[in-house]
């Protein structure tokens, strides 16, 4: 471990540095894998802005709180610097941009391989190597996840209330990380 590095480092250079130190990445894997990173992270961070400005713009309604958000936390307008505070304030904004990822999914799809046998609830096992392909933008549109409402935008989806008791992979817009499934 490199000095000054935590112990649950998760970093993906740290990752890549050290499979690349075990032979097990070469210097233009980490290269790759970088590029593929810094491109994902453009590309779907882009279609998300986009996603919100064209929702915002087809719900004036939404618009319209998001403004009197903003103008709550930065009374003053003119020119001024955005914190990182001044985000953490901006609760209905966060709602929006879930609810936009929610609706208008920037990853739609994803596919992953389990790594050990797999036994279901139902008792059926699954055994390592199984390819599974994700379908995350119907499953964020599934009305016994979400409401009646599913196939909406609606910010409120997003409030406290309605996400107790939500499982956690009920909104996966950029993904996770599958431990145990």
């Amino acid at each position: 471990m490199m000095q000054g590095q935590s112990n649950n480092s998760n970093i993906f250079i740290d990752q890549a540095i050290e499979l690349m130190r075990k032979n097990i990445f070469t210097a233009k894997h980490v290269e790759d894998e970088s590029g593929t990173i810094v491109l994902a992270a453009f590309e779907t961070t882009a279609n998300t802005i986009g996603y919100v400005l064209i929702l915002l713009a087809m719900f004036p309604e939404y618009q319209q709180k998001v403004y009197e958000e903003l103008l709550t936390i930065f009374p003053d307008g003119g020119d001024f610097d955005v914190t990182y505070a001044n985000t953490q304030d901006m609760t209905y904004m966060d709602m929006v941009i879930n609810e936009s990822m929610r609706v208008l999914t920037p990853i739609p799809f994803v596919a992953r391989e389990n790594s050990q046998d797999i036994k279901l609830s139902n008792g059926m096992v699954i055994p390592s190597g199984v390819q599974f392909f994700l379908n995350i933008f119907t499953m964020h549109r599934r009305k016994d996840l979400w409401g009646p409402n599913a196939d909406m935008f609606d910010p409120d989806h997003f409030l406290p209330s309605n996400l107790e008791g939500k499982h956690p992979y009920a909104f996966i817009p950029f993904t996770k990380e599958f431990g145990t499934v």
